[in-house]
């Protein structure tokens, strides 16, 4: 007896041993993403210059849960955000030590959950380093913007862990647990509505047998699932714009490019481009009907398989509704992502750790000699998992060193040429920032926001002509376009023609009427010229559009002050104050 649980300690410490070492393992391969900065690839929106999270009283967090962000219902997400503001401001490290966090606990909850699915420890063990190291991790973790991603994974995680520890004891505790878990999740990002799907298929691969019990319990998920993540399906949604033929050929081609990519995982970069032209007679396409057929074929083959099974039920309910957003998004810049693979990916780590210990086992039986080379070439390959991610984590440092890799890999890409010159022009390496815009126009010269943006460069670096030629050259091409106006009064400000700043402010306004930059710039001009009540009209317009705007409330504060109404000149300054409002600076 004392033997007996003397071994089951010893079991039950070399099982947590295992896993202090694959969490190592996992942060040191991705270490490099610590020093990272922000880029301008959504973390403005979410992050830099997203009111919302800037204070946790009741009005931001009202805001945060009642609105979407890029179109996508994250009020958990940015809650976090809103936690590390309070206490650290935009302090870099403290956001990507969060992801990486995140994403060691979610290898950590695999690594349970595998051992919950009766697998043996290494398996388990194999399947939890292969999806800490894998390098289609690495945008998800080291990019601050896709804490969503590392958030609803765990509490996702978190969720599976407790209901298998429901079917395991039939105690109702850890099922109410999987609940909260689940609605945490789903609150961190829509793709955690594959969740109870997920469960009635790991319900079946532990030989629970089918009964009604098992899809009863399921009701508390699919009501709240169904409710959250009809706010961000119904703002996604378009219009399919190929036909029905093609629409299948591009399922299948996103089906099939995310499986390549994960067991072939080279050339990762944060811009896809979808093949086209969308057609079977395109290589890209046939190739992969091919290799979905051989999927198929395979799936038939391996039918007794449960974890064969398992690993692409896993992926396929995971990741089905996003895939079928590929065909609405058709051209979209983000219809297909290493990011979407983070959590659907678990499965085929799940079934590699699995095949990865019965080769070795096989191997041993053959020869002694031979398990060894096995078990070297498996430690070679975690080894060289580990390298990707760690060099592939460098990218993310900046917004600079972002878009110079993914224009090494695809130098006519426009998006990454436009953030890349946005970028040199945010760090004044204005010359840069001028080629890569000479560059852009080259490429597209009908496209007005190109020579806005270069007349931008221009203004900042003295050459007049050049800009109002560039201005009067986008608005010869596009009248409407207020950005263009918005920016051609910055200019006249800078020359200080206060007058015609005023009158490109507001033709910016006329054109866009929720412009509240154009807004905040008319006012501040308005409040130079002693013009106050001009002022104050406009920066209350700009808390009718934006009620948390902090530096509005400081700005009435200062011209009540002006005026002499001292009682709203401090309600404004106090309200300025409890919204977060950290500077005197106009």
């Amino acid at each position: 007896m004392i033997n007996d649980r003397q071994d089951c300690a010893n079991s039950w410490l070399k099982k947590w041993v295992i896993l202090y070492l694959i969490l190592v393992c996992v942060f040191f391969a991705f270490l490099p993403s610590l020093e990272n900065g922000f880029t301008n690839w959504d973390d403005g929106p979410h992050l830099l210059s997203n009111h919302s999270i800037r204070s946790l009283t009741g009005g931001h967090l009202k805001e945060i849960f009642s609105k979407t962000v890029v179109y996508t219902y994250i009020p958990l997400t940015l809650l976090s955000f809103a936690v590390e503001y309070h206490f650290f401001g935009y302090a870099p490290f403290i956001y990507h030590l969060d992801n990486l966090l995140l994403h060691l606990g979610v290898v950590a909850l695999l690594y349970i959950f595998a051992l919950q699915l009766r697998l043996s420890w290494p398996a388990a063990a194999l399947a939890a380093l292969i999806f800490g190291l894998h390098p289609m991790r690495v945008e998800s973790v080291a990019w601050v913007t896709e804490r969503k991603d590392v958030l609803y994974a765990f509490f996702y995680m978190a969720s599976m862990c407790s209901y298998m520890r429901y079917i395991h004891t039939n105690k109702k505790a850890p099922y109410v647990l999987s609940v909260l878990f689940g609605i945490a999740s789903i609150l961190s990002k829509p793709m955690a509505y594959s969740l109870p799907v997920i469960l009635l298929l790991c319900e079946w691969f532990v030989g629970r047998r089918l009964v009604w019990k098992m899809f009863l319990d399921k009701i508390p998920f699919f009501l709240y699932i169904l409710g959250v993540s009809l706010v961000t399906f119904v703002n996604n949604s378009n219009n399919i714009a190929i036909g029905l033929g093609d629409t299948i050929i591009l399922w299948i081609w996103s089906f099939t490019f995310y499986i390549l990519k994960f067991f072939w995982p080279v050339s990762l970069t944060p811009l896809y481009h979808v093949p086209e032209p969308v057609h079977i007679t395109h290589p890209a396409y046939y190739w992969a009907c091919l290799v979905a057929l051989i999927l198929l074929g395979m799936i038939v083959c391996f039918r007794k398989k449960r974890v064969f099974l398992l690993a692409f039920g896993f992926y396929l309910f995971s990741i089905f509704f996003l895939v079928v957003r590929t065909a609405w998004d058709f051209g979209n810049r983000t219809a297909v992502a290493d990011r979407f693979m983070y959590l659907p990916s678990l499965g085929f780590c799940l079934l590699c750790g699995v095949l990865l210990v019965n080769g070795w086992q096989y191997c041993s039986r053959k020869a002694k000699w031979l398990g060894r080379a096995f078990a070297v070439l498996v430690m070679l390959l975690m080894f060289w998992l580990g390298k990707e991610s760690f060099y592939q984590c460098m990218i993310w440092k900046d917004s600079v060193s972002l878009w110079s890799y993914v224009l090494k890999l695809d130098p006519e890409n426009m998006i990454a040429m436009e953030n890349r010159a946005v970028a040199y022009a945010q760090d004044k390496r204005y010359e840069q920032a001028l080629d890569d815009y000479h560059h852009l126009i080259r490429l597209k010269p009908d496209d007005a926001s190109n020579y806005v943006n270069r007349a931008v460069i221009y203004s900042q670096t003295k050459k007049y002509d050049l800009a109002f030629a560039d201005f009067k050259k986008a608005l010869g091409m596009r009248p409407d376009q207020y950005g263009a106006y918005f920016n051609l009064g910055n200019l006249y400000r800078e020359q200080q023609k206060l007058d015609k700043a005023i009158e490109a402010y507001s033709m910016a306004i006329q054109l866009n009427g929720i412009y509240i930059n154009a807004y905040n710039n008319r006012a501040n001009l308005y409040f130079d010229l002693k013009q106050y009540s001009q002022a104050e009209a406009d920066f209350k317009r700009i808390l009718q559009l934006d009620p948390l705007n902090s530096r509005a409330y400081y700005n009435l504060s200062v011209i009540y002050q002006a005026f002499g109404r001292k009682e709203e000149a401090m309600e404004m300054a106090f309200k300025a104050q409890s919204l977060g409002f950290r500077t005197d600076a106009r």
